[in-house]
């Protein structure tokens, strides 16, 4: 699987996180697309710059993107120093790791578990790679658990990568081991700690182990 264009990355970013993106800058699209349903990506053109925006409104938003990528960015680039880079990596290892752990297992142990009544083991690297965390052995097969913080959900970045860096190794995983993965994500920490649409979350991993139990005995016992 091919990494990301780091330029993709940055262009995205900025171009979310200051909504030039959004519905208020270049119209309904998801909507537009529906009343269009163009067969080709020519037709969705003329549609879009006929009854959305005119093309040069793009443009513009185009000229805004550059701007800000050369004023606002180019200035908090430049304003990180040595020590902010060395505090960062230390942090990002030590505190964000062991925060996370933390809940994982208590996403895991104290909460799936507890429902689901099944046992999950940390995943092995051949299953990491493939975005899973945790998993279960059911009838055979296995199932898959993937841990998030909510952040991950509200992340921009996030809904543009996705369908690389989660829904095809997901695929990949069920292709192999015969159950699907559930990300499973989460808010808060301690007292305040939830996942969220916790009882969707279980009731579609309940309706998953009733699927595998159903199959034939999986070669994962």
């Amino acid at each position: 699987m091919d990494s990301p264009d780091p330029k993709e990355w940055i262009l995205n970013y900025i171009f979310n996180r200051f909504q030039l993106g959004y519905r208020k800058n270049v119209g309904p699209l998801a909507e537009e697309i529906r009343k269009c349903k163009p067969k080709t990506l020519k037709e969705w053109e003329e549609y879009y710059y006929k009854n959305v925006r005119p093309r040069q409104h793009l443009v513009q938003l185009g000229k805004i993107l550059w701007e800000k990528i050369r004023t606002v960015a180019k200035k908090e680039l430049e304003s990180i120093t040595e020590e902010d880079c060395i505090n960062y990596v230390i942090d990002v290892v030590i505190r964000r790791t062991f925060e996370g752990f933390q809940r994982e297992m208590k996403a895991v142990k104290e909460r799936l578990e507890e429902k689901l009544g099944l046992t999950f083991h940390p995943a092995p690297p051949e299953l990491e790679v493939l975005a899973v965390d945790w998993y279960a052995v059911v009838n055979g097969y296995y199932m898959g658990i993937q841990v998030k913080p909510l952040t991950f959900e509200q992340s921009q970045l996030v809904a543009q990568i996705k369908q690389q860096v989660l829904i095809e190794p997901h695929r990949e995983f069920e292709r192999r081991y015969g159950g699907k993965v559930f990300v499973v994500i989460t808010l808060g920490k301690k007292r305040q700690f939830k996942i969220v649409d916790e009882d969707e979350l279980i009731e579609r991993i309940r309706n998953e182990v009733e699927r595998l139990k159903a199959l034939p005995p999986g070669p994962f016992g």
